[in-house]
């Protein structure tokens, strides 16, 4: 069968590269930022007596802790009142050390999504002009590029589920250049963020993710499908 159009695997690439990225970060970002969610976390886990905290005090320090981690607010340090009426420091230096790495993270995230969302909109935009003149191959591209992530994180997902230790540890190695993120089991932040926590937005962070996946993949079959058939009556 002859090929009519044009198709663009560069952009199919980036603009699949960037769904994936657009994805993942609508995907995390809702439920890593939900107070309500670590509400139900710390009642979940008892936090507000190992924290020595009332749930309304401990719901305050969370509040401030996801505003500075989002690059709301400049500084991380929190005066908060034991159930004993003792008031101190919520954060050592350490932990502040820390969430300073874990803030720069996330505002790169974020710019990074910013980049991403320039780059779908620009390419979205070129490809709808061009949608007379491109032809199956491109959305080919763009699936194969989707399955090969796919894969990828597929495997790395399997990897976490069997051994989620060893992941989350992985995980700081990678994304931070020091070992700030060791901290003790007393501290208010491993005792506020528990690794349980984290499995928990993660396993709700895959099952977006994963649907979000199955309906860009059910779109690019549409249109590959409906590219196809625009060919074959071209060539009858």
């Amino acid at each position: 069968m002859k090929n009519h159009g044009k198709s663009y695997p560069l952009l199919s690439i980036i603009i699949t590269l960037c769904t994936f990225i657009l994805v993942l970060f609508i995907s995390l970002v809702p439920t890593a930022m939900n107070r309500n969610f670590y509400e139900d976390q710390f009642i979940e886990n008892n936090t507000t007596q190992k924290a020595e905290l009332t749930l309304n005090d401990l719901n305050k320090l969370i509040d401030h802790t996801l505003k500075y981690t989002y690059g709301n607010l400049e500084h991380l340090q929190y005066q908060i009142t034991t159930i004993d009426g003792i008031t101190k420091d919520a954060f050592n230096d350490r932990e502040i050390a820390h969430m300073e790495d874990v803030q720069k993270l996330f505002i790169s995230g974020r710019r990074l999504t910013s980049v991403c969302a320039i780059l779908f909109a620009i390419i979205t935009f070129f490809l709808i002009w061009k949608k007379d003149k491109i032809n199956h191959k491109t959305f080919t591209i763009s699936l194969l590029t989707l399955a090969s992530i796919f894969l990828i994180m597929l495997a790395v997902l399997i990897y976490a589920a069997t051994n989620f230790d060893q992941a989350f540890t992985i995980f700081h190695q990678i994304f931070f250049n020091n070992d700030l993120w060791l901290l003790d089991f007393n501290d208010m932040l491993i005792i506020m963020l528990p690794e349980s926590l984290f499995y928990a937005i993660a396993t709700r962070t895959l099952i977006k993710f994963l649907i979000f996946i199955g309906i860009i993949s059910g779109l690019l079959l549409f249109l590959r499908h409906h590219y196809i058939k625009k060919e074959k009556k071209l060539v009858s």
